[in-house]
C-alpha cells in the first residue's frame, strides 16, 4: 500500500490534495471551532436542534432544516440554501454573508461553529457582516437569525438585506402536494407564511404542522414569497433578479417554489451598525407564529438574548457528570465537550431523523452518563420495535423490517450500561409490548433477543446472517438461508456473557449458568470453523465457502471479526498474536484501519452490495471509525495501552497525517480509504455515526479507567506511556469524584499500585462508596 505522502499527491485540488490547508482552530475554551475560509479542504457541518427541529450548517450558514411532527414524522422546512445577500443601495454592489453563491472576493472571513449555534463574520467593500443562527432549547421549532451590519469605512453607506429561504414544506410524499400549497406574505405578524393547504381536501391525513414562517422583527422594506419572482427568467442564485434591482416585488406563490425572502433597509454613517433578527420555523396555524414571534422576536440581539443565555447553559451543562484532564488537550476538547453533543445528536435525531435500530441503541449506551431518563425512553421504544420472537426492526421512524439479524442483540450491552450507571435495577422488569402480538418485561425482552440467535444458526452453529449483520452491505451471503456470520456469532458471545452478569445480579443464577455455556459452545464453534490460519474469516455463505479468508482474490481479511474475537472472549492467546499481526500487516493505512483489504473492485455475488460499492468507499476497504473504535477497546481490553492510544490518535478526526484536513471536532462515520479513486482520507458523514458512544467509553472506562459496574464504580486504568498524569471529575449516583490517577514510570498500561479514598487506604477490587458525598481519589500505578 501507498504510503500517505504518496497518496496526498494523488488528491485532486478540490478534494484538498494540491489547495492549501487552512487549519482549524479552538476559541471559547473548545467550545467554538473556528476557520477562516468559507473553503475549507472538506464542508464543515454543525448540527443545530432541540426535539422539534433540526438544522444542518455548513460554513458558510447554508444548509436544510427539519421539523419532527407530533406524530414522528420527519418533515423538510428548508430545502438547502439558506443566503443573506447585502447590497449598496447606490452603487447596485452586492454580497453574501456566506460568500456563496456571489462568491466576491472578501477581507475577512471566519465561521465559529459553536454548539446549537453558528456565526459567520465577513468583511467585504467596507461592510462589516455578522450573521448569527441559533436553534433554542427546548421544543419550539424554530431557529432564530441575527443579522447586524457595521459600516467600517469613513463615509455614510445605504445598504440593503435581502434573506433567500426555499421553503416547500414538503414533508408528506402527496400525489401532486404542491397544487394545495400557497405561500404569501402575512403583515399583522411580519412573516412569509406557506401552508400546505391539503386537510381542506384531503380527510385524515397529518399536514397541519408541515405548514412554515420567516418572521422579521421590524416592518420589512419588501418581501417576496415566489422563488421565481426573486430569481428571474434564466438566472440563478448567483445573480437574482431582486437584488440585482435592489427591490422585491411583493409577490406570493400559489403552488410552486415559495421563498421566504424579506428586504430589509439600513442607513449607516461611518463606525454606526444595525441589526435585524429573523426567525424560521414550523406551525400549526397563524396564531402559533403570533406566539412564538411574541417570544423570540420582541426582544434579543447578538448582544443580550436570554434564550441564547439560556442555550448555552444547557450545552454547557450537558458534560457536568464527567470531565476529564490529560496531557492531551486535542482528547480532553473531544471527551470534555464535543463528543457528549455528538452522541446527544444521535439519541436525538439519530441519522437526519431516521431511528436505526442498532444506530440509536449505541447512543444510548454512551448517553446513559448524562441523560439516562432520555437514553431509557429510547431503549424502552426499541423494545417496543421487537418482535415477540425476538427480531428487532431494522429501524423505526420510518419503520424498516429488513431482516437484518443483529439489531435487538444491541439492547443487551445498552441496557447493561444503562443499569451500571442509575442502579436502576426495577427497569427490567417493566412491562413492554413487543411490535406485533404480546408483551413481556425488559429482562424477557434481552433473553428473546439471545434466544432468537441461539436458534438461527447454521450448519457450522454460527449464526445465521439472513439479510446482513453490522455490516450493512454483506447481502449476499445468506440468500438461501444458510449463509452464516462470524461477526455476529461473536457479537452473540459477547452479549450471552453481558446478559449472564445482569441475571447473577439479580439473582437469575441458572440463566447466567445458561448464557455462559451458550458463550462457550459458540466460540467452539467460531474456533472451530472459522479461524483461518492467520485471522478469523468475515463469513461462511450458503454453500460454506469462506469470505473474508486467504483463499479469496479480494476483501481477504476484514477487520471486525479480529476485534470481536476479544471482545466475545473468543479468542485464544497465540490466535490473537498472529491475528493482530495480520491486521497490522494489511489493514493499517497510517491514518486508521480499514475495514477489509484488499478493497473490492468487482462485484461478488456471495458478497453482494459491499463488493459492488466504490474501492475506498463506505464498507469497502474505508477507514471505519465504528470498526477501530471496536479494536480499540479490544487493545485496551488486552492491556496494550500504547497501541490503543496510537490508534486513537490515528482515527480521530483532526489527524494531522490525514491526506485531508477534516473537521477534527466531531467523529465521522469513516473516511475514504487509500483505494478510493478520488477523495482518499476525506471524512464520509459527519456527526452520524454510531461510534462515538464507543470512543468515549474507550477513553472513560478504559482507558482512564473509571469504570461503571452492575455494582458500583471500579477505577481500572490502561494508561499509555505519554502519559504521566491525568485526572477524572465524575458524578456517579449522586456521589461526587475526583480522581487523580499517577504513573511516576510512564509505564504503558501499568496496573494499580494503591488508591485511597480521602487519604485512606481502599481496596482496588471493590467499587467506590457511593453516599452522596464529595470524595478525593488518588491512584497510583505500578512502576
Amino acid at each position: 500500500m501507498a504510503d500517505s505522502g504518496t497518496l496526498t499527491e494523488i488528491i485532486p485540488a478540490e478534494f484538498g490534495g494540491a489547495a492549501e490547508k487552512i487549519p482549524f482552530e479552538y476559541k471559547a475554551d473548545g467550545k467554538e471551532l473556528c476557520i477562516a475560509t468559507p473553503e475549507p479542504d472538506r464542508t464543515l457541518h454543525n448540527m443545530m436542534y432541540n426535539p422539534n427541529y433540526l438544522t444542518m450548517l455548513d460554513q458558510g450558514n447554508c444548509g436544510m432544516a427539519k421539523h419532527m411532527s407530533p406524530a414522528g414524522r420527519n418533515c423538510k422546512i428548508v430545502q438547502n440554501d439558506r443566503f443573506v445577500y447585502v447590497r449598496d443601495a447606490e452603487s447596485g454592489e452586492y454580497f453574501s454573508v456566506g460568500f456563496a453563491p456571489v462568491y466576491k472576493d472578501y477581507e475577512r472571513y471566519e465561521c465559529r461553529n459553536g454548539q446549537n449555534y453558528q456565526v459567520v463574520e465577513n468583511v467585504t467593500d467596507g461592510i462589516e457582516a455578522v450573521w448569527r443562527i441559533y436553534v433554542p432549547a427546548g421544543e419550539d421549532p424554530v431557529e432564530v437569525w441575527d443579522v447586524r451590519l457595521r459600516n467600517v469605512g469613513d463615509r455614510t453607506r445605504k445598504m440593503q438585506l435581502f434573506t433567500y429561504v426555499p421553503m416547500n414544506c414538503d414533508g408528506e410524499d402527496l400525489y401532486c402536494g404542491e397544487l394545495h400549497r400557497i405561500a404569501e406574505y402575512l403583515p399583522e405578524q411580519r412573516a412569509i407564511f406557506v401552508c400546505m393547504d391539503a386537510p381542506r381536501y384531503l380527510e385524515g391525513v397529518d399536514l397541519p404542522w408541515h405548514n412554515g414562517f420567516m418572521a422579521v422583527n421590524r416592518n420589512p422594506d419588501g418581501w417576496d414569497a415566489s422563488l421565481g419572482a426573486v430569481i428571474g427568467s434564466r438566472r440563478t442564485t448567483q445573480n437574482p433578479l431582486a437584488v440585482e434591482q435592489g427591490k422585491c416585488s411583493n409577490s406570493k406563490c400559489a403552488m410552486f417554489s415559495p421563498v421566504g425572502t424579506l428586504q430589509i433597509e439600513m442607513e449607516l454613517a461611518a463606525g454606526a451598525q444595525d441589526e435585524v433578527r429573523f426567525m424560521i420555523g414550523a406551525c400549526d396555524a397563524v396564531p402559533m407564529i403570533d406566539k412564538l414571534t411574541a417570544k423570540y422576536l420582541s426582544a434579543g440581539s447578538l448582544e443580550s438574548d436570554v434564550h441564547f443565555d439560556a442555550l448555552l447553559k444547557v450545552e454547557n451543562d450537558r458534560a457536568a457528570n464527567l470531565q476529564v484532564k490529560t496531557p492531551d488537550e486535542v482528547l480532553n476538547n473531544m471527551i470534555n465537550v464535543w463528543s457528549p453533543k455528538q452522541i446527544d445528536y444521535g439519541v436525538v435525531w439519530t441519522r437526519w431523523g431516521f431511528k436505526g435500530y442498532r444506530d440509536i441503541i449505541q447512543q444510548c449506551q454512551g448517553a446513559v452518563i448524562q441523560q439516562p431518563e432520555a437514553a431509557l425512553d429510547q431503549l424502552l421504544k426499541a423494545c417496543a420495535h421487537q418482535y415477540e420472537s425476538g427480531f428487532g426492526l431494522r429501524g423505526w421512524h420510518p419503520i424498516d423490517d429488513l431482516r437484518y439479524a443483529d439489531s435487538s442483540q444491541w439492547m443487551i450491552g445498552a441496557f447493561s450500561e444503562y443499569l451500571a450507571e442509575t442502579g436502576d435495577f426495577q427497569t427490567l422488569e417493566k412491562t413492554v409490548p413487543f411490535f406485533d402480538q404480546g408483551e413481556a418485561s425488559v429482562y424477557e425482552h434481552l433473553r428473546r433477543s439471545l434466544l432468537r440467535l441461539r436458534e438461527d444458526r447454521g450448519a457450522h452453529d454460527l449464526n445465521l446472517v439472513f439479510y446482513g449483520d453490522w455490516n450493512d452491505s454483506l447481502t449476499g451471503v445468506c440468500r438461501e438461508g444458510r449463509g452464516e456470520s462470524v461477526w455476529l456469532s461473536m457479537a452473540f458471545c459477547r452479549s450471552c456473557l453481558i446478559l449472564a452478569d445482569i441475571a447473577e445480579h439479580i439473582g437469575k443464577a441458572d440463566d447466567a449458568a445458561e448464557y455462559r455455556l451458550w458463550q462457550k459452545e459458540m466460540a467452539a464453534a467460531i474456533n472451530e470453523h472459522a479461524w483461518d490460519g492467520n485471522w478469523y474469516i468475515c463469513a461462511l455463505d450458503d454453500d460454506a465457502n469462506a469470505i473474508g479468508s486467504q483463499q479469496n482474490d479480494e476483501g481477504k481479511i476484514f477487520l471486525n471479526m479480529q476485534s470481536w474475537a476479544q471482545l466475545g472472549k473468543v479468542v485464544p492467546e497465540d490466535r490473537w498474536e498472529q491475528s493482530w499481526s495480520s491486521v497490522g500487516q494489511m489493514l493499517d493505512s497510517g491514518w486508521g484501519l480499514m475495514l477489509n483489504w484488499p478493497a473490492y473492485t468487482k462485484y461478488v455475488h456471495n458478497v453482494g452490495r459491499l463488493s459492488s460499492i466504490r474501492p475506498g468507499a463506505a464498507e469497502n476497504a474505508s477507514v471505519y471509525t465504528h470498526g477501530n473504535a471496536f479494536m480499540l477497546l479490544a487493545l485496551l481490553e488486552r492491556g496494550m495501552a500504547d497501541e490503543a492510544y496510537e490508534l486513537w490518535n490515528a482515527v480521530q478526526p483532526g489527524n494531522p497525517e490525514r491526506p485531508v484536513l477534516n473537521q477534527p471536532n466531531v467523529f465521522f462515520n469513516g473516511y475514504y480509504g487509500p483505494d478510493s479513486e478520488n477523495r482518499v482520507g476525506m471524512g464520509e458523514h459527519s456527526w452520524t455515526t454510531g461510534s462515538v458512544p464507543w470512543m468515549y467509553q474507550c477513553v472513560t472506562e478504559h482507558m482512564l479507567g473509571v469504570r461503571r459496574t452492575l455494582g458500583g464504580l471500579v477505577i481500572k486504568p490502561c494508561l499509555p506511556s505519554a502519559w504521566e498524569t491525568a485526572s477524572v471529575q465524575r458524578i456517579y449516583r449522586g456521589t461526587t469524584y475526583d480522581i487523580r490517577i499517577a504513573n511516576p514510570a510512564k509505564k504503558a498500561g501499568s496496573a494499580v499500585a494503591s488508591i485511597t479514598v480521602d487519604g485512606q487506604p481502599h481496596d482496588a477490587s471493590q467499587p467506590l462508596p457511593i453516599d452522596g458525598e464529595k470524595h478525593t481519589v488518588e491512584v497510583v500505578l505500578e512502576a
